[in-house]
C-alpha cells in the first residue's frame, strides 16, 4: 500500500524530532573558539583608547611646570573631550607625602582651553599644570604630589560620555630634578 504524501511527511518529521544532534568534532570547537577570539579582537581594536603622558618639568624650581599630553590612541574619533585636574595631595618640605593616602579626585580644577576638543585618530593636545598653580618660590620646596588627569569624552558612535582617570605622582629625585610617574588607581 502506498502512503500518502501527508503520512510520509509526518513520518519524516517524527523521525527528525527523535534524532540526536550530529556530533561535533574537535576541529569544529577549535574553529569556533578561533572565530570568537577574532570577533573579540575586532571589538577591542575599535574601542576608544585614551593615552596620557607626562613631560618632565621645564623649570627645575617649579615641579608644576610639567605638561600632560592627551592622545586618542584608537581609530574612533572622540568628541567633547574635556580635561580636568584632580588634586590628591601636595606636600612641602619638611613634611613628606603620606604613602597610604588614597585620593578620591572628586574635586577638580579646569581651564576653559582644556574643554570641548575633538580628537581624530592619533591626534593629541597638551595641558599645562602651571596654568592652574605654580611653586616658583625658593622657600617653598615641594616634597611630593599626587595628581590626576581626568579625561571626559564621548566616542562618536555612543550617546554617552565616558571618563578615564590617570593618576600621577611626583617626587624630587635631586635638588634640580622633580620626577612625575604614572601610578595606577587602586
Amino acid at each position: 500500500m502506498l502512503k500518502s504524501k501527508v503520512q510520509r511527511h509526518k513520518a519524516k518529521r517524527k523521525s527528525r524530532r527523535g534524532a540526536k544532534p550530529p556530533k561535533r568534532g574537535l576541529l569544529f570547537w577549535i574553529l569556533a573558539g578561533a572565530t570568537m577570539l577574532g570577533a573579540f579582537g575586532a571589538v577591542v581594536t575599535f574601542l576608544p583608547k585614551i593615552l596620557v603622558t607626562a613631560s618632565q618639568p621645564v623649570d627645575a624650581k617649579d615641579p608644576f611646570s610639567v605638561s600632560f599630553t592627551i592622545t586618542n590612541d584608537s581609530f574612533i574619533p572622540l568628541n567633547d573631550v574635556n580635561v580636568s585636574l584632580g588634586v590628591g595631595q601636595v606636600t612641602t618640605f619638611p613634611r613628606l607625602p603620606d604613602p597610604n593616602f588614597i585620593p578620591s579626585f572628586k574635586s577638580r580644577l579646569v581651564r576653559p582651553e582644556w574643554k570641548n576638543h575633538t580628537l581624530a585618530m592619533d591626534e593629541k593636545f597638551t595641558v599645562l599644570i602651571e596654568d592652574i598653580f605654580t611653586a616658583r618660590s625658593d622657600s617653598l620646596m615641594v616634597s611630593g604630589a599626587d595628581l590626576a588627569i581626568v579625561v571626559d569624552y564621548r566616542p562618536w558612535f555612543l550617546p554617552i560620555n565616558k571618563e578615564k582617570i590617570f593618576r600621577f605622582k611626583g617626587r624630587p629625585v635631586t635638588n634640580d630634578l622633580f620626577y612625575w610617574y604614572f601610578f595606577p588607581l587602586k
